[in-house]
């Protein structure tokens, strides 16, 4: 088949040729991990942007979408960036129905594996698309496997050059120059941020896991606070405020956040 200059197959092959990930591949690798933690950072606030104005827009219900108790994260959606991002390494030359798939099957398999270590781990789970068709356990289904898909595409026929030309600026006002000069600041900021972010990890582990164990009462009786944190998680992380936080979280029990208002949106959630 002949590609004629301009068309979307081109693109794709010209973005996937030039993708960010590619160039960086000749990068020191300390550098390409420090790449890939803020296009997660970056990927886990635009991915809490979409869903509170998709299901803001689409059913009225304007909610938290965050994956932790701090902060505009959702996970799941930074860890799909990040494995888009490295897959893009694989699309080169490749054809816009094969870059499609591919970043269905790959974003797909993020979310499966997400809602599986949530269950496992906290055992809770925060979407059901168990009325979708073609569904598996209620964690993927079809119509989420193409949408993963339009985002996957959309990042690399958008984000990527996006991505390139803000670098590009980058380099022509002195920034890349200044953070060459100054080599500490980006170590320097990445150390923070992933120290927050652990932190912010751990405290929200910590909160639903208590607050599991608060609903495990059915509400009879409160589990004794024993200790200093549990102490703490029980004034500072309430089942008010959790409900407020994880609003379609629910336990294996079935009770959490979810209610009549809210179960319509776990369709998407963090």
């Amino acid at each position: 088949m002949t590609v004629q200059a301009g068309t979307p197959l081109q693109r794709v092959r010209e973005v996937t040729r030039h993708s960010v990930i590619s160039d960086s591949t000749a990068m020191p690798l300390r550098r390409q991990v420090l790449s890939l933690f803020w296009m997660f950072i970056f990927g886990s606030i635009a991915g809490y942007g979409i869903e509170v104005l998709w299901v803001g827009f689409s059913q009225g219900l304007w909610m938290n979408r965050s994956s932790l108790v701090w902060g505009p994260f959702s996970l799941v959606y930074g860890l799909g960036l990040v494995a888009l991002q490295l897959l893009t390494r694989y699309l080169t030359g490749r054809n816009m129905l094969t870059c499609f798939v591919a970043c269905s099957v790959v974003g797909t398999a993020v979310e499966f594996l997400v809602s599986y270590f949530q269950d496992l781990w906290l055992g809770s789970t925060s979407w059901d698309y168990s009325n979708d068709v073609l569904n598996l356990d209620g964690r993927i289904s079809l119509k989420m496997g193409l949408i993963w898909g339009v985002l996957g595409f959309f990042y690399i026929l958008v984000s990527v050059p996006l991505f390139r030309f803000i670098s590009l600026i980058g380099v022509r006002i002195g920034i890349s120059r200044i953070t060459a000069d100054r080599g500490w600041i980006m170590p320097a900021a990445t150390s923070l941020v992933a120290m927050f972010m652990c932190i912010n990890g751990l405290v929200t582990c910590l909160a639903i896991t208590r607050w599991q164990e608060r609903q495990e009462d059915f509400g009879l009786t409160s589990t004794a606070a024993s200790t200093a944190t549990v102490r703490i998680l029980d004034s500072h992380f309430d089942d008010t405020r959790m409900k407020n936080l994880f609003p379609t979280m629910v336990f294996a029990h079935g009770r959490a956040g979810t209610s009549s208002d809210n179960t319509s949106a776990r369709t998407h959630s963090n």
